[in-house]
């Protein structure tokens, strides 16, 4: 599926609910233990930690709040996020209409022109392991992992180490976020969580904009569409048919 673009005036839904009275103490209540320093750690560094998470979680936050593009929000997001984990790649994978393959979206450190070519069945690859579980896979050495697969022209060969989240909508998966470094790195379950919420922050902008491209499709399309996103359980509006002329006298 090649990445949607869609340039709608319209801002769409943050992802912090509008009862909450302090968008950034909502942000900071996503990241579990927080508060809570192992024993023996220096507490000058565990407030710099959580100051960091939330700082990185409010500014996905922003980027996707101000989204009138996937393709742009998408790339400004693998950028801050492969900055702020000190990345050396952070890629998307996002489901197509079928809901059983994934493609990659959008990269910061694999080959750029891997976008949009390279696509896995949802349960194939560490990524689609990911999303088939609906929860993170993380390794210091993706290579032995017996769910590794392989992608040459992405140039993934030089990275040891991967970290992926899914984008997940009322249970269904809808998408992958992945880094992943050269060195082989041990991330802790403080980075796993931060990494995690991330992925729930990005998910809203994706479905917006899968319901955003089924405009100026076919009737049927979009009912097709539509059904594969609820039978998911992703619900999406479907035309019914006119019923004021049924049983007319």
């Amino acid at each position: 599926m090649a990445p949607v673009r869609y340039h709608q005036r319209e801002r769409v839904a943050s992802p912090i609910p509008p009862s909450a009275a302090c968008p950034i103490r909502w942000i900071a209540a996503q990241i579990p233990n927080r508060g809570r320093p192992p024993p023996g750690a220096d507490p000058e560094s565990t407030r710099t930690a959580i100051t960091d998470r939330v700082t990185l979680l409010a500014d996905v936050a922003e980027i996707v709040s101000r989204s009138h593009d996937l393709d742009e929000t998408l790339g400004n997001v693998v950028d801050l996020v492969a900055k702020r984990l000190d990345a050396d790649v952070c890629s998307i994978y996002l489901i197509g209409a079928d809901m059983r393959e994934l493609t990659l979206s959008a990269t910061i450190g694999l080959n750029r022109e891997s976008v949009g070519r390279v696509h896995l069945p949802v349960g194939e690859g560490l990524v689609g392991l990911a999303a088939e579980l609906r929860k993170p896979v993380v390794t210091d050495n993706a290579e032995a992992h017996p769910k590794y697969k392989y992608f040459p022209e992405t140039g993934e060969e030089r990275y040891r180490t991967l970290m992926a989240a899914p984008l997940v909508v009322r249970g269904a998966t809808i998408g992958v976020l992945v880094v992943q470094t050269r060195e082989s790195r041990l991330f802790e379950s403080s980075d796993v969580d931060i990494f995690q919420t991330c992925a729930q922050l990005i998910a809203p902008v994706v479905i917006n904009a899968r319901l955003l491209s089924l405009v100026g499709e076919s009737e049927e399309q979009i009912e097709a569409s539509a059904r594969e996103l609820a039978r998911h359980g992703v619900p999406a509006a479907i035309r019914e048919e006119p019923t004021s002329e049924r049983g007319s006298l």
